[in-house]
């Protein structure tokens, strides 16, 4: 109940700073409880994606991880009371130092214990829950966007009628990505042959995923030319070619053009 009786009226914050600048906003807590009161703590936290596949989050204090903006935020206030069907406002700084490159995450937690004196007697302990807002800061005029693909991997399945492909990836740039690369096999007239898109990824700097995709359809002997593209945003595009040859016993071989 804790949990759902709380909303923010925003779950991610994106701002763009140059190195050294400040930039405040806020964030509105609202408690839709009808009776009960509501004591909220506001903090931020460092995080990493435990899966870049699954896109799950580890959380740890300011300072933990590398690339985090956790240490530049300042919450203000950081305590608050809303009596039920109430809303107040939060408010963030952000303040970049003056050496900061490339792109910072970070994330606001809003906790919250139910009031003591709205529990029943027999309440067990008090309430608690927390919300996130996710956060985002990229430093102007510094970021380097760039993706690695180490590996290509095929496969041909029950008798040449499913393709599986595997792609490694590694972000080597300094800011995030969440990407979802397309692939496009055209056979020797040029004609298409199989299409379709890769599983998502999430990538901090330099963290590696393995994106799969699979097509399911006749792929007879000859020569292809397989095109995976990789959106990474702002009209950067990564385009990577490859030849492939399909033998008549179902073998599959790939080199890149």
């Amino acid at each position: 109940f804790a949990a759902s009786a709380v909303r923010i009226n925003r779950l991610r914050i994106e701002e763009k700073l140059l190195p050294g600048e400040t930039k405040e906003g806020f964030v509105e807590v609202t408690n839709s409880s009808p009776k009960e009161v509501m004591h909220l703590k506001a903090y931020s936290q460092d995080w990493c994606y435990s899966s870049a596949e699954e896109g799950s989050k580890e959380f740890a204090p300011p300072g933990t991880f590398p690339h985090c903006a956790s240490e530049w935020l300042t919450l203000y206030p950081e305590e608050l009371t809303l009596p039920p069907k109430s809303s107040a406002k939060v408010r963030y700084t952000i303040s970049a130092p003056a050496d900061a490159q490339g792109g910072y995450h970070s994330v606001i937690f809003f906790e919250n214990t139910l009031s003591s004196s709205s529990k029943k007697e027999d309440s067990p302990g008090s309430i608690s829950a927390r919300i996130a807002c996710l956060v985002y800061v990229d430093i102007l005029g510094t970021l380097k966007k760039d993706l690695t693909i180490s590996s290509l991997d095929l496969k041909l399945t029950q008798n040449a009628k499913t393709l599986e492909l595997r792609l490694d990836l590694e972000n080597s740039s300094n800011t995030h990505f969440t990407i979802e690369p397309t692939y496009h096999l055209l056979n020797e007239q040029g004609a298409m042959a199989a299409r379709g898109t890769f599983s998502k990824s999430y990538l901090l700097p330099e963290d590696k995923a393995t994106a799969q995709a699979k097509w399911i359809g006749a792929l007879s002997e000859g020569s292809y030319h397989l095109v995976v593209s990789v959106d990474l945003g702002e009209e950067n595009v990564l385009v990577k070619e490859w030849k492939i040859t399909v033998s008549p016993g179902g073998m599959i071989r790939q080199e890149p053009l």
